[in-house]
C-alpha cells in the first residue's frame, strides 16, 4: 500500500456462517490487515505510521481504539501478541 489513500482497498468482513457484514473504509482496511499481518499493536501503529506519513503521537490513541473495537466486534482476536 501507498501513501495515497484513495488507492487504498476497502473490505467487507463477517463472522460466518451468520455474522452480521462490516465494511472496513480504507483506513479501517489498512488497520485490520496490519493487524492480521504482524499482530502486536506497537508493531500495527508503527506501519499505519510508515503508509500514512503520520506519527504515532498523532493517530496512535485512535489505532488502539479501533483495534478494540475490531476485537469487540469479533473481526480480530486479542491474545498475547495483540
Amino acid at each position: 500500500m501507498d501513501a495515497e489513500a484513495d488507492t487504498w482497498p476497502s473490505a467487507y468482513l463477517a463472522i460466518l456462517p451468520a455474522g452480521p457484514i462490516h465494511t472496513l473504509d480504507p483506513t479501517g482496511y489498512l488497520i485490520w490487515s496490519t493487524a492480521v499481518d504482524v499482530g502486536e499493536e506497537t508493531e500495527v501503529i508503527a506501519e499505519v505510521c510508515v503508509v500514512t506519513g503520520e506519527t504515532a503521537g498523532h493517530i496512535g490513541a485512535d489505532v488502539t481504539a479501533f483495534l478494540g473495537e475490531l476485537v469487540r466486534m469479533g473481526l480480530l482476536k486479542a491474545g498475547p501478541e495483540s
